[in-house]
């Protein structure tokens, strides 16, 4: 195919989605299947051997801060893993238990976890810094730097709770079928531009 423009120059379009289509499905395989649950089994050993190093070292607020971030990370890893081998590895055959849950349970707690692993990040670096910069203050316990990034990355993905539901399509017989729709809360422009951004 081609395009012509003010009948002078003429421009080849490479862009044929049919002959593309299964290079990208080939390469979503291996990417975002295969390479990305290697990634993440490899990621989940990473935390479980940082867990163990630091259970057997002195139980500092600094290492207390890294074994909550350690565990975050695991259920970060876990849940992208999760979705991974469902979406893509199972892409033809998605489980009806991820289907349910996915709008209910795995996407909220997704992106609590993200955000949680994000702010856990932050708090390591404060307690560094209250640590070598200002020795003699007084530095918050662990479990304070834990339950505030908890509380604050629950009730800022509060509404991913409600952006999803699960309908059942064609009840009953042998043909029916599930997924899950966005809600009125998605449709609400105003909404989708406060919580993405």
């Amino acid at each position: 195919e081609s395009l012509t423009i003010d009948n002078e120059t003429e421009f080849d379009c490479y862009e044929n989605f049919t002959i593309y289509h299964p290079i990208y499905v080939n390469a979503q395989f291996w990417i975002e299947g295969v390479f990305l649950i290697a990634v993440g089994i490899l990621g989940i050993l990473g935390n479980i051997l940082t867990l163990v190093v630091l259970h057997y070292n002195k139980r500092t607020n600094f290492n207390n801060l890294l074994s909550a971030l350690s565990l975050i990370d695991i259920l970060l890893i876990l849940f992208f893993v999760i979705v991974s081998v469902c979406t893509v590895l199972l892409q033809e055959d998605i489980p009806r238990w991820y289907i349910m849950l996915f709008p209910y349970l795995l996407w909220p707690l997704g992106n609590i976890a993200i955000t949680s692993s994000i702010l856990m990040v932050v708090a390591v670096s404060a307690e560094r810094y209250l640590a070598i910069c200002r020795p003699l203050q007084y530095k918050p316990s662990p479990v304070f730097y834990v339950l505030f990034v908890l509380c604050v990355s629950i009730t800022v993905n509060t509404g991913r709770f409600f952006e999803y539901e699960f309908v059942l399509q064609n009840r009953g017989g042998d043909n029916e079928t599930y997924t899950f729709t966005t809600t009125e809360l998605m449709n609400n422009e105003v909404y989708v531009i406060f919580s993405r951004y």
